[in-house]
């Protein structure tokens, strides 16, 4: 059985590459630098187990503090969170002119994360 500091650390890991790939568009679209495909595919890659590593590690951080079935708002919630971050790296690609509105919707979105992770409101 994994214990719940395991399931810790796999999230928490998760969301360090999470930030690091995403950081790494933001710095290619801050600078207009245009990455092909074969240059992107690192980072997609990273980000797309870095969501992976995060539903794991939050999933079984759930399951070690006993819930199960019907979830709370504020697992609700993260998950939103968590599909947001998901298709932000498309956004951070595919529209680089935005690029500074979305470093801000990041850094919000990343405290709402880590707020609802600890206060877990409504309950």
């Amino acid at each position: 059985m994994v214990s719940y500091e395991v399931y810790k650390i796999i999230h928490v890991l998760g969301i360090m590459i999470l930030f690091l790939s995403i950081g790494a568009l933001f710095y290619t679209a801050f600078n207009k630098i245009q990455l092909d495909k074969k240059q992107k595919r690192p980072w997609l890659i990273m980000h797309g187990v870095s969501l992976f590593l995060i539903l794991l590690g939050g999933f079984g951080l759930l399951a070690r503090i006993g819930i199960s079935g019907g979830f709370p708002t504020w697992v609700w919630l993260k998950i939103i969170i968590w599909g947001i971050f998901g298709g932000l790296i498309m956004l951070i690609i595919k529209l680089p002119q935005i690029s500074k509105v979305l470093y801000l919707l990041t850094i919000i979105l990343g405290f709402f994360a880590i707020y609802i992770a600890n206060y877990k409101p409504f309950l």
